[in-house]
């Protein structure tokens, strides 16, 4: 388990070929995988926390594509939408998403859950606004 700056996937889960992705020509930005959407649209929140927190959550989407369902972001249907909000009240198996609090996010026992969400927050992490980029 890593962060999303150190996550590297094989392409076919990179999303370079996801299925819902768009031809690079209708694309608003140069993305040739999932991961380059994401780091320009944290480049465009000004506050640091709220890149922090907006990270944390794409990071954690991410990493449970890759990573539980075999697929690339870019791939996800509505029905991996809802198993990720079940998953993320309840991030199983524990010892593979779930760590204590305060370690550093590059240290060998960092995992992107402190422990299952409380019951607002699935909803909560599951509607963080995006915006066209």
């Amino acid at each position: 388990m890593v962060p999303l700056e150190r996550l590297h996937v094989p392409s076919d889960l990179s999303g370079e070929r996801g299925t819902l992705r768009a031809p690079l020509e209708r694309c608003a930005i140069a993305a040739r995988n999932d991961y380059d959407p994401i780091y320009t649209w944290l480049s465009t929140k000004s506050s640091e926390l709220t890149q922090a927190s907006y990270r944390r959550e794409a990071e954690r989407l991410l990493l449970w594509c890759v990573l539980q369902c075999k697929k690339a972001l870019s791939s996800l249907t509505l029905d991996d939408a809802l198993a990720y909000r079940d998953f993320i009240a309840d991030p199983q198996p524990a010892a593979q998403w779930i760590g204590s609090k305060g370690v550093p996010r590059f240290a060998p026992l960092w995992r992107p859950f402190a422990g299952p969400l409380k019951a607002a927050v699935p909803e909560t992490a599951t509607r963080v606004p995006v915006r066209p980029l």
